[in-house]
């Protein structure tokens, strides 16, 4: 016999955080009585009991399920087990008939498991409840984003995006970097906040300042072709083929393939074209 205490109940689920469960007394691994303490589980071991948790208000959902999932998983074992029995009583013939009974309930706990873990209203929190264990869970501005985004909440996420934003900027705003104790400059808490600054920018496709050159546009590479006033041209990024008229040659064109943009190159070398002959 197995006694001690576990976590049961998991839901509302958040994604990238944690999900909340409520810790029961079980016996054999069946849940039987809640101890009063709900926690918002940012990570747990399966082999071990060490898993890092934040201390909430207790979720009566939790202890719900907990109850519910335990009933079920009991109860798909015992029907199971008896319609096992059945059946091989029934084909030694010490039963003159198969009863469906216990096999229709074995059905049954085993839908009723599903449901209870499946459902996505038992299993994820709602927008209002995530961002609050969010906020519990000591989120940064990138996770809060990510998170409104995952819930399709728009205004909130270009809300965070846009915070996020005006922080890094903030954060690279030209500032003295501190003296050192030898008077040279320590720029590596600058260097720091320009790296962090630069991946959220890679992050939300943050466009460059004005006064920053942009990106030269590369040349795409010229293959021969036999089809006259035209340019076949390879794409330097996806290694597509094109072709277009020789009026394009010089101009600034989309690769259709991976829409990036290419400038059209002169025409190579032409290919002759095969020759037909008379039968």
């Amino acid at each position: 016999m197995i006694v001690g205490t576990k976590l049961y109940g998991r839901t509302d689920a958040v994604a990238g955080l944690g999900y909340v469960a409520t810790k029961f007394f079980h016996i054999n691994y069946v849940p039987l009585v809640p101890l009063g303490e709900t926690y918002f589980v940012l990570s747990e071991s399966f082999f071990s009991d060490d898993c890092q948790v934040i201390r909430i208000r207790n979720s009566f959902k939790a202890i719900a399920l907990g109850y519910l999932r335990g009933a079920a998983w009991l109860a798909a074992l015992l029907f199971g087990v008896a319609s096992v029995i059945n059946l091989v009583a029934w084909s030694k013939g010490v039963h003159a008939t198969f009863s469906p009974v216990e096999f229709l309930a074995f059905m049954a706990a085993a839908a009723a498991l599903l449901a209870l873990y499946r459902i996505p209203r038992l299993r994820t929190a709602s927008w209002t409840r995530a961002r609050k264990l969010a906020s519990l869970a000591g989120a940064n501005e990138i996770e809060t984003a990510r998170l409104a985004e995952h819930y399709g909440q728009i205004e909130d996420a270009e809300r965070a995006q846009a915070e996020v934003r005006e922080a890094a900027r903030a954060r690279t705003a030209a500032t003295p970097p501190p003296l050192a104790a030898h008077g040279h400059a320590d720029d590596s808490g600058a260097e720091r906040e320009a790296a962090r600054a630069l991946l959220i920018e890679a992050m939300f496709e943050i466009p460059p300042p004005s006064e920053e050159r942009p990106a030269p546009i590369p040349v795409a590479r010229a293959v021969r072709t036999s089809t006259p006033n035209a340019v076949k041209f390879e794409c330097p990024r996806c290694m597509t083929f094109g072709k277009v008229s020789t009026a394009y040659v010089g101009r600034i064109a989309r690769c259709k393939c991976c829409r990036g943009p290419l400038q059209v190159p002169a025409p190579q070398g032409r290919r002759p074209a095969r020759n037909t002959v008379a039968a």
